[in-house]
């Protein structure tokens, strides 16, 4: 099995592109307003737009609404959605992509609920 690397944070078209020059497998855009790394979607779009079709494009959410993981996922054409904020099970479940979840892990409790997530990865 080989190693995936994605950079997450991108914000510009010459950071996107240097990493693809470095050979990352995915980038990913902070779309959590709170982040000094937030990027908006209408640049992030610019920025997918202009990279090669086999690299995989990340969206990633703290507790937003359906209808802006849906738009910024139309928009960008986001391969993989990464959740980092309460988003429970069902939440989820209900796009029509790849998605990873972010668990804080404080107890047991925690790892006991990671089956309850149909996802793709956990982080």
């Amino acid at each position: 099995m080989r190693t995936r690397i994605k950079i997450c944070g991108i914000t510009c078209l010459e950071d996107a592109q240097f990493a693809v020059h470095c050979g990352v497998d995915a980038l990913g855009f902070m779309f959590f307003e709170e982040s000094k790394r937030f990027i908006d979607v209408e640049s992030a779009r610019d920025i997918c737009q202009a990279m090669p079709p086999c690299l995989t494009k990340v969206g990633v959410f703290v507790n937003a609404s359906k209808e802006q993981v849906h738009h910024a996922q139309q928009t960008c054409g986001l391969d993989t959605l990464q959740f980092h904020g309460e988003e429970g099970p069902d939440w989820c479940r209900q796009f029509d992509a790849k998605t990873m979840k972010a668990f804080r892990v404080g107890d047991a409790e925690t790892l006991e609920s990671l089956d309850d997530y149909d996802v793709n990865a956990w982080l």
